[in-house]
């Protein structure tokens, strides 16, 4: 009985602890900020979209599972590939020229999807 007292003590102050100044690296103890926090109502909402080119330049939308990743596996490594935009070659098919990784930037106002949106160029690898 004191054991389960002193478990349960040690466990609900890791829980206070992890929710005062955790992490997401501190879950279960700490929140998982992705379910814990709000998003802004206002702000940028990016995307990551991986482009093939081909030797005519036709260009062909690349989705993750295409290439063996799940979309939070390939937004995961965009600082590795701006970084090393080489590391691109393994993800392209021998058809294919050219591969770039863009992020689809859309605005949002207080919550509403605005019509306008841009491309960024993170890296791109050519053959």
């Amino acid at each position: 009985m004191k054991l389960r007292l002193v478990v349960a003590g040690a466990v609900l102050a890791l829980v206070l602890a992890g929710t005062l100044w955790g992490q997401d690296d501190d879950f279960p103890v700490g929140p998982f900020r992705m379910y814990a926090t709000a998003a802004k109502t206002t702000g940028n909402v990016r995307t990551a979209e991986l482009w093939g080119v081909h030797e005519d330049g036709t260009r062909v939308l690349l989705e993750a599972s295409d290439v063996g990743l799940r979309r939070a596996e390939l937004e995961g490594q965009i600082p590795r590939f701006r970084r090393d935009p080489s590391l691109l070659r393994a993800l392209a098919r021998p058809d294919l020229v050219e591969v770039r990784l863009e992020e689809r930037v859309r605005r949002v106002v207080d919550r509403r999807l605005q019509d306008e949106e841009r491309r960024v160029l993170v890296a791109a690898w050519h053959r």
